[in-house]
């Protein structure tokens, strides 16, 4: 008994040195970190899901698509993919790049899976790149860096990156030191409605804006942010992707990595066609409709697909990557084809149940 009570008066002796030093960490941490808003990580850490339901209602697939595999990103330094874009200079060229805790660079891919080059970008804006996009403005091309990432939906601002796509005769050899290049110029941005977690962002060239969408809300927002900005911006909520499917009740009960089943991942957008994958499906939108009501397009379970982009010069083919498990292992590239976009339902209606 004597010994347990030692024990235990140990422990709390411990414990008692142990909380100011962890909240004198905290509250130094916070003071460095302004923009951080603890009360909003504390709450999404202990509800960090949606409530799942009965069922989803059923929904529109495309008529036919095949999907097929292309090649392994042999880039053992690329292990997320977190982004992928089709360079607007060079047909058959990709961009790519890791997600947090990495370099700030861009590698430079062809459809062998073969680096190119890489490209590291100067910048402080790089604890969290979640997505990749390339376009042209005024004839110049440029890709454009997401750092929205925030699973924890504290951070009070995020930061997109743009920078000009330099020719491949730039690059230096995949195994020396990247060339360096300067941001031409960043958006910091926040959201009218509290910070965000965002890993699915895209460039609408036609209405000259870029579209980013929520992750870890139920259903997820699409928010509009302008190409250029001087000054900090607020994201235009544009409508709420109700349509998108919801984890099940069963799916959970099977496994719970069915709370992420659903939610967005990556996008990309050519023309009036906005194709937006989540951990399972990928899902066609047409911008041009007031009330946009997606296709599915049904994919394999092939591990957690993170980015996608469409081919060059093409709104029917889209690439998607798949990243390698825990960092190791196999990092894949897929093509879709949309061969027939018309709408078909599937044979099984199933009612939804709230």
């Amino acid at each position: 008994m004597r010994t347990l009570c030692l024990v235990l008066k140990s422990m709390l002796k411990w414990i008692s040195l142990g909380v100011p030093i962890v909240l004198a960490v905290a509250g130094l941490f916070f003071l460095l970190h302004p923009g951080y808003q603890l009360g909003r990580g504390v709450w999404h850490l202990l509800t960090p899901f949606p409530k799942p339901v009965v069922a989803n209602p059923p929904m529109a697939e495309v008529s036919r698509h095949r999907v097929s595999w292309v090649a392994d990103l042999a880039d053992l330094r690329l292990h997320e993919s977190s982004g992928l874009a089709a360079s607007n200079r060079h047909a058959g060229i990709f961009w790519s790049m890791n997600d947090s805790g990495n370099q700030p660079e861009l590698f430079a891919l062809n459809l062998h899976g073969k680096t190119q080059g890489v490209l590291k970008v100067n910048t402080q804006y790089h604890d969290d790149w979640e997505a990749l996009d390339a376009f042209e403005l005024d004839g110049v091309a440029y890709l454009v860096i997401a750092n929205s990432g925030d699973n924890f939906r504290w951070r009070s601002q995020r930061t997109l990156l743009v920078v000009a796509e330099p020719e491949l005769t730039m690059l230096t050899a995949p195994d020396e030191e990247p060339v360096h290049i300067d941001v031409a110029w960043q958006i910091h941005f926040t959201y009218p409605d509290g910070p965000r977690d965002a890993e699915a962002m895209a460039v609408d060239s036609l209405r000259n804006r870029i579209l980013i969408i929520s992750k870890r809300e139920t259903p997820p927002t699409l928010y509009s942010l302008p190409l250029r900005a001087s000054q900090p911006v607020i994201a235009t909520p544009e409508f709420d992707l109700v349509h998108l499917p919801r984890p099940t009740r069963e799916e959970v009960h099977l496994d719970r990595r069915a709370y992420y089943r659903h939610m967005p991942s990556g996008m990309d957008i050519a023309q009036n066609s906005l194709l937006l994958t989540t951990y399972k499906d990928a899902y066609l939108y047409n911008l041009s409709e007031v009330s946009p009501r997606p296709l599915r397009v049904p994919l394999p379970s092939l591990g957690q697909r993170e980015a996608l982009s469409f081919g060059h010069d093409s709104d029917r083919v889209a690439y998607v990557t798949r990243e390698r498990l825990d960092g190791v292992g196999f990092a894949d590239l897929f093509k879709i084809e949309l061969l027939d976009v018309s709408a078909k339902m599937p044979e099984v209606a199933v009612q939804d149940t709230p």
